[in-house]
């Protein structure tokens, strides 16, 4: 039996060292594309990871859905039942992958029809929206398999599993670039590879982790338990597609309306709040298997008291972070991917400004899924959703070309997504636990607090230290940072959290003290 303590532990180190990869990556490896590639090329790649983002809406609401039965199976000993659902989902993901592919081969072949791309990448495009296909199909695969890993709270081996993929797709592309020259397309090779890669290191890790006797055969299909999944499914595609409305097609829209150029800056922008999530993840992903575990157990004392908490501290955390980038976004945008770059740095900042919201939210979706409450969250995040579209779609039109309606886009979907993110979700959590109505709202408005604050003191930092390099701005973003962490700490964490977070680390000290 797993000690949770120490799994937990376990798990915080692998995720910091995910971390570490991802950050370095950030850094250097979305430069690296876009001045390899050139913007009008590299603008092609957002527009891959977009369709694919519609695709997996299908499919993650299966992932997720397996996710919560899966668990509830494994803490129950029921491995009958866990083995019914793995391998009822497998068989659903590759009927639905069958009819999939002739939609797919026709995005390809319509590819100059369905986006603005210039028609010397044509060819390269339709090349490079192949692999990314066949990448997504295996990733697919990899990611059912690794939800025993999610469900029985092995984030270490999870996180191995992506820092393998993170640093093969990198590999792979730069030796393409280095060898033979920078094509496009060589970005869907190393995708491609890289997803294989990690099929197979999944596969590994399961044989390897599964303690009960769970097992992926077709003899496990079961019609009712797959209805079953299906059944919450449903809703889980409706609030995808909701979500990606909200956070995805302003890349789409500024491509129709413009071209690869401003789509391919804005999709380098859409990028690093990506990896900005990922690093927030550190500790939002920490609490997803315990909320579950304790779900599971019935213990709703626990599931609120660690989705308050946790929400609190995902949110403060990732508040500092965007704060920080923000007040430095026009030198981070000119020594990350290019000088005249920097103009766009109000881009950067209504890009990313809803992060701690949405993060902090985030928690709460664990909540949800945890209680297979999720049909009207569904409807109204798929309503906001298309209103959000509907209203840039109306904004861009009138644009004539002037790229300040892109800023007013931008806006209009920052509104939308901290009502939809943090509004909403707050909403129907508090459905679920009533009494903790005060707790959310002061909670809201020191995630608020904290994202001023450091947004301040970055921006006050940035006009009085003249930043000439990227050493500067790595000086500035740290001292910042650190400066700003514990005004943060002893002004907006509970005496009582701050003694659980000082312990916490106390504790390991003195362990590793032991150990030397």
């Amino acid at each position: 039996m797993i000690n949770q303590n120490n799994q937990t532990n376990k798990n915080l180190v692998y995720n910091i060292v995910n971390l570490l990869f991802t950050i370095v990556i950030a850094i250097f490896y979305i430069p690296y594309l876009v001045q390899t590639l050139g913007i009008l090329a590299y603008g092609i790649v957002p527009l891959a990871l977009l369709v694919n983002q519609y695709i997996r809406v299908l499919t993650v609401s299966l992932t997720n859905s397996l996710t919560r039965f899966y668990s509830l199976a494994i803490q129950q000993i029921n491995p009958n039942l866990a083995s019914q659902y793995l391998s009822s989902a497998i068989i659903a993901i590759t009927i639905f992958l069958i009819f999939l592919t002739p939609v797919l081969i026709w995005i390809i072949v319509k590819i100059e029809n369905i986006f603005n791309i210039p028609d010397e990448y044509i060819y390269d495009a339709k090349l490079l929206f192949s692999f990314i296909f066949l990448g997504f199909f295996l990733s697919l695969y990899s990611s059912i398999i690794n939800i025993t890993l999610y469900a029985n709270n092995r984030l270490d081996s999870l996180n191995v599993i992506g820092i393998s993929r993170l640093i093969l797709k990198v590999l792979i592309t730069v030796c393409f670039f280095e060898i033979l020259s920078g094509n496009v397309s060589y970005i869907g090779y190393a995708s491609f590879a890289s997803e294989f890669f990690v099929l197979v290191l999944s596969v590994l890790y399961y044989k390897k982790n599964i303690d009960l006797n769970v097992k992926i055969s077709f003899k496990n299909f079961n019609k009712i338990v797959l209805l079953s999944m299906l059944s919450m499914s449903i809703w889980v595609v409706v609030q995808q597609l909701g979500d990606t409305a909200m956070y995805r097609t302003d890349n789409f829209l500024v491509n129709k309306f413009w071209g690869t150029r401003e789509s391919g800056i804005l999709g380098a922008i859409t990028e690093l709040g990506n990896y900005i999530m990922v690093i927030v993840s550190v500790i939002s992903s920490l609490f997803g298997p315990l909320i579950l575990i304790a779900y599971s157990k019935g213990d709703h004392r626990k599931v609120q008291e660690l989705s308050i908490r946790s929400s609190l501290w995902v949110g403060l955390t990732s508040s500092l972070i965007v704060g920080v980038l923000v007040g430095f976004s026009q030198p981070l945008l000119e020594f990350w991917i290019g000088e005249k770059y920097g103009l766009y740095s109000d881009w950067l900042i209504f890009k990313i400004i809803s992060i701690p919201f949405y993060a902090s939210a985030g928690i709460f979706s664990f909540v949800f899924r945890a209680w297979n409450k999720i049909f009207f969250p569904a409807v109204i995040t798929l309503m906001i959703g298309l209103i959000n579209l509907f209203i840039s779609y109306l904004i861009l039109s009138f644009s004539n070309q002037n790229e300040i309606y892109i800023k007013y886009m931008l806006i209009v979907s920052l509104l939308f997504t901290i009502i939809q993110s943090y509004g909403l979700s707050s909403f129907w959590y508090l459905k679920l636990y009533p009494k903790l109505k005060k707790t959310i709202f002061i909670a809201f408005l020191k995630i608020l607090i904290a994202l001023l604050l450091a947004s301040l003191f970055s921006e006050c930092y940035n006009r009085f230290v003249k930043i000439d390099n990227l050493f500067d701005l790595a000086i500035g973003l740290i001292l910042v940072a650190i400066l700003t962490m514990p005004i943060l700490f002893y002004t907006l964490i509970s005496t009582i959290d701050r003694k659980i977070i000082i312990n916490y680390f106390l504790k390991h000290i003195n362990k590793n003290v032991i150990k030397c």
